[in-house]
């Protein structure tokens, strides 16, 4: 096998080969198949719109490679657990882009809570909120959410155990994709993170 490279497919063969022209030593390649039969290519990296990341991190675990995988890591729970299952079974690498978890201000609460400083934990909140892109492949919590989720989850090192999620649709009716979600999520110890996510906020 000869030395690994780094190569760059993209739909879009303009942006593609932007991202060639930027980084040196990048190759295009003109499909996902010539990726995943490359052996000089041991792990891929998967941006796409979500309703496309079961299907792509699928085909590139069974064809061998390591898998870094933009969130959410799939649309359907039964679905992320047949990842996870296959990444074990195949021993690979599976690795969801929650890259909050790896904040510093992040890990700083995590630490202060688990060293008792900030006592007992009742409640989290978070507010994401701007006028920010709006997306139209998927909603405001698909898109925003999943980073506000994962933190909670990591703060209280615990699972939900019951979720509750409502939504409202103003700017793409025709498509109902959800501009303004209030997700609760209820804890076994009794704690309650509520996540207020918006892209039509003005503050």
């Amino acid at each position: 096998m000869g030395p690994e490279r780094v190569v760059v497919y993209d739909q879009d063969t303009d942006r593609a080969a932007a991202m060639a022209a930027r980084y040196h030593g990048v190759a295009t390649l003109a499909s996902m198949d010539q990726i995943l039969n490359d052996a000089r290519v041991s792990a891929v990296v998967i941006a796409t719109p979500p309703g496309s990341h079961f299907s792509l991190a699928r085909q590139s675990l069974e064809a061998g490679k390591h898998v870094f995988v933009e969130k959410p890591l799939a649309t359907r729970a039964a679905d992320a657990a047949e990842l996870c299952s296959l990444a074990d079974r195949c021993h690979r690498v599976l690795m969801v882009d929650h890259l909050l978890l790896f904040h510093p201000a992040v890990q700083e609460m995590e630490s202060r809570i688990a060293s008792g400083e900030l006592g007992d934990i009742y409640y989290l909140y978070s507010q994401r909120l701007n006028l920010g892109v709006v997306r139209s492949e998927e909603n405001v919590l698909w898109s925003l959410g999943a980073h506000d989720v994962a933190v909670a989850l990591r703060l209280l090192n615990a699972l939900p155990v019951r979720v509750c999620a409502q939504g409202g649709v103003y700017l793409q009716t025709k498509q109902r994709i959800q501009d303004v979600v209030f997700v609760t999520l209820d804890f076994p110890g009794g704690q309650v993170a509520n996540l207020h996510l918006s892209w039509l906020d003005p503050e």
